[in-house]
């Protein structure tokens, strides 16, 4: 594993653990209960999802970096792909708020895809 991947991974990990914390609290708090709705497998999934295409966007970075902007742009598509596929059949048979759903999986999405996007750039600039 590279540099860059390492300390991407312990970046995501630590950002999504404390949103975690944060998330799963206000849950509790709110007594929905804090680990409800599939909060742990949310977080899991987009960790590892975030982590799989940020290690393949460092590698074709090293390789054609013309295409960086394509190859992140599907692996956009991929992560949506295996969302419908892994996470959307769960949460349709589970009971209970479609809107509480929704922001387990895209809370941690969304910080994910702004961690990922904001490193990507980071890294980008350094190197050109």
């Amino acid at each position: 594993m590279s540099k860059a991947a390492l300390h991407f991974t312990l970046l995501i990990g630590l950002i999504l653990g404390v949103s975690f914390v944060i998330h799963s609290s206000i849950q509790h708090y709110t007594h929905i209960g804090s680990f409800e709705f599939h909060l742990i497998l949310n977080y899991l999934f987009n960790f590892v999802i975030t982590c799989g295409v940020t290690m393949l966007l460092i590698f074709f970075d090293s390789r054609t970096t013309n295409k960086l902007g394509f190859v992140f742009l599907y692996s956009s598509m991929f992560k949506f792909l295996l969302f419908f596929i892994f996470i959307k059949p769960n949460l349709a048979l589970s009971e209970g708020s479609k809107e509480m759903e929704f922001m387990s999986f895209f809370i941690p999405y969304g910080i994910c895809v702004v961690t990922e996007t904001i490193y990507l750039v980071r890294l980008l600039g350094k190197r050109y």
